[in-house]
């Protein structure tokens, strides 16, 4: 096992340790006075560990506190929706007029990735009101050729 830090060496597994332990293998650092094949160093060496993975969960808890106070106060977090319900709308009703995703994303000047995402599923019916008429119809996706990203 290589730890490039301090923290990446406290945070691995037990099993790890006491592998390389059982092979003779310490821990020393120079800078802290840490030397894990006394049963001082061995102390500080896991009051460390402790210490790290108390500050972790204060950090997770905080966090967690944080966000429910922000929702409580009606906030959501993430980035802001880039197509609104009309665009949606406009982009549905040019769809079942014949365009493809990717022409009804360059007329309303959204990228075609946003547009899918945007969409309802390909196979939940979709109603698009026109001046004259409703009109419903099943979206229907193209394939993804690149990589599984599931």
């Amino acid at each position: 096992m290589e730890a490039r830090s301090a923290r990446a060496f406290y945070g691995a597994p037990c099993r790890d340790r006491a592998a390389l332990e059982g092979k003779g293998v310490g821990f020393r650092s120079l800078t802290e006075g840490v030397d894990t094949t006394t049963p001082g160093g061995t102390l500080v060496f896991h009051l460390f560990g402790a210490l790290a993975q108390f500050e972790r969960d204060l950090i997770r808890e905080r966090t967690r506190a944080g966000l429910l106070a922000a929702e409580a106060r009606g906030r959501k977090g993430g980035r802001k929706p880039v197509i609104s319900a009309d665009k949606l709308a406009r982009a549905q009703a040019l769809i079942v007029a014949g365009l493809t995703v990717r022409e009804a994303a360059a007329r309303l000047k959204v990228g075609k990735t946003a547009l899918y995402a945007a969409m309802p599923s390909a196979t939940a019916p979709v109603t698009v009101e026109h001046p004259s008429q409703v009109v419903k119809a099943r979206l229907s996706r193209r394939p993804h050729n690149g990589p599984d990203r599931g």
